[in-house]
């Protein structure tokens, strides 16, 4: 596991948190996949902050989550595209939001709550 990043602080509403997480979640990946294809690395090898910063515009220290979380890149897992689904919990994670995934699955289930709510009116 990486070392944890913090980030800001909680004052940003809900909604506009979790997009920056789940966008920052996005060029972990990206930064991930570019510099783990780069270096030929193969599963379950480590990658460190200051290895993919170079990957990221700005540098690593960009990356921050509202919601003062930490961020853990997780080991490789090849093919690159598996590192967005996180099998066995390679994707990276935010201690505060969890993976981007889990960000979109909350997304979908408060949509359809929403949305049930408003049928019922």
């Amino acid at each position: 596991m990486g070392l944890g990043l913090a980030g800001c602080s909680k004052s940003m509403p809900k909604d506009q948190a979790e997009a920056i997480c789940a966008s920052n979640l996005y060029k972990i990946v990206l930064a991930k996949a570019k510099y783990a294809n780069a270096h030929s690395m193969t599963n379950g090898q480590y990658i460190w902050e200051g290895q993919i910063g170079e990957c990221i515009e700005g540098g690593w220290d960009t990356i921050k989550c509202p919601y003062q979380g930490h961020y853990y890149i997780n080991p490789v897992l090849q093919p690159a595209s598996s590192n967005l689904i996180g099998a066995a919990g390679q994707a990276p994670v935010c201690s505060t939001h969890g993976s981007a995934i889990q960000l979109l699955a909350n997304k979908v289930l408060e949509s359809i709550g929403t949305n049930a709510a408003n049928s019922r009116h």
